[in-house]
């Protein structure tokens, strides 16, 4: 998950790569969202490939940040998983009062 602060983009990695776009957006508030196609945007890139390799990099960036958030996300899913579990069962066997 990540917090997008205003001026700020989503959607880039669709729109480098082509790839299924792989995100929801939820605005937290009232936002102003401008779509960029991709047509528009070959055009852009053609005349500022410093601006698009920018946003590449960016992207990464961004990518490595999620994929950093969901592991450590899965990892504590995991290490609670077992005490989980174990509360399950003893409520499903009336092992506790709960």
């Amino acid at each position: 998950m990540a917090t997008i602060d205003e001026g700020g983009y989503f959607g880039e990695m669709s729109l480098l790569t082509g790839d299924v776009r792989s995100a929801t957006v939820i605005a937290q508030g009232d936002a102003m969202v401008l779509e960029i196609a991709a047509d528009l945007f070959r055009k852009m890139a053609v005349e500022a490939p410093h601006a698009i390799e920018r946003i590449g990099v960016e992207a990464i960036t961004r990518r490595s940040e999620l994929n950093q958030t969901r592991h450590a996300a899965r990892d504590v899913a995991v290490a609670d998983a077992p005490a989980g579990l174990l509360s399950r069962m003893k409520r499903f066997l009336r092992l506790t009062q709960s």
